[in-house]
């Protein structure tokens, strides 16, 4: 689910979906590795990976902060929470 629309964050906030239908649920978002995240860094990687031949960026995920912007966010229900911490 994209987390980087006003609306979508309104909607969220408006019916309540976090304390009443994902209540349970873990909320991850899916964000660049920290090693790509300031302008330096995305150039010295872009170089990187155009050297070394490899063309996938790197993808972590991190805590969900509902203040933020997030190109993906990824809700995952409360059974499967184990085998998330233990990743």
């Amino acid at each position: 689910m994209e987390w980087d629309k006003e609306i979508t964050k309104q909607q969220f906030q408006k019916l309540h979906l976090f304390e009443t239908v994902f209540d349970n649920d873990m909320i991850k978002a899916i964000t660049r590795h920290p090693d790509e995240s300031s302008l330096y860094k995305k150039m010295i990687s872009h170089f990187k990976r155009l050297f070394s031949g490899s063309k996938r960026r790197r993808w972590v995920l991190s805590n969900f902060m509902p203040e933020k912007n997030y190109r993906h966010i990824v809700l995952i229900p409360h059974e499967k929470e184990k085998v998330m911490n233990d990743l």
